[in-house]
């Protein structure tokens, strides 16, 4: 089912690249994550990975290349200073950072309790869109989005996210000042 998950997340990652959004996803973790980034880099697009360790602590360590081109095309971002080795209680704050850079959420292929569905959370409480991409039902990965969509909290998304975007147009993340918080 992961290779489901992974080519929807390459094919929205391309597209909403292609449409001008650029495309902030939660860590640069194998997966849907990376195929998001690869599909973003692919449509010729800006894509950010935000870490949950120092930037110089790639992880996985599998994803130094792709590390290496979202800095040439994109940004890559952490909170820590360098030498931080990423840690699992680290990431709930990453995805915090991911919200908040984040104008609107798409939801693919998530559990219960994953990482995917603490994002959503925290950009619903920032007010930001959230959106998932409906699953198989007998799919575990797909509990946490329909989760989402079963609470009303997420829209359906169905083909390429750009069109249910907010505004129905895409945008890029808006810089927000701390000061602003």
């Amino acid at each position: 089912m992961l290779g489901l998950w992974a080519n929807v997340a390459r094919q929205l990652g391309c597209e909403l690249a292609r449409a001008g959004v650029v495309v902030a996803v939660s860590g640069l973790a194998r997966g849907i994550d990376g195929e998001a980034h690869q599909g973003a880099l692919t449509g010729g697009g800006p894509t950010v990975a935000v870490l949950g360790g120092g930037l110089d602590r790639i992880c996985p360590s599998a994803h130094t290349k792709l590390s290496h081109q979202i800095a040439q095309q994109g940004a890559l971002v952490s909170e820590y200073a360098l030498g931080t080795v990423p840690a699992p209680w680290r990431f709930p704050a990453r995805n915090r950072i991911v919200a908040d850079l984040s104008q609107a959420v798409v939801v693919v292929g998530a559990g219960a309790k994953s990482g995917a569905v603490i994002t959503a959370d925290l950009a619903l409480e920032e007010g930001r869109e959230v959106l998932a991409v409906p699953g198989e039902i007998t799919s575990s990965l797909s509990a946490g989005t329909h989760a989402l969509l079963q609470q009303g909290a997420a829209h359906p998304a169905a083909g390429c996210c750009a069109p249910h975007l907010p505004a129905g147009r895409p945008r890029s993340p808006q810089p927000r000042s701390a000061a602003g918080r």
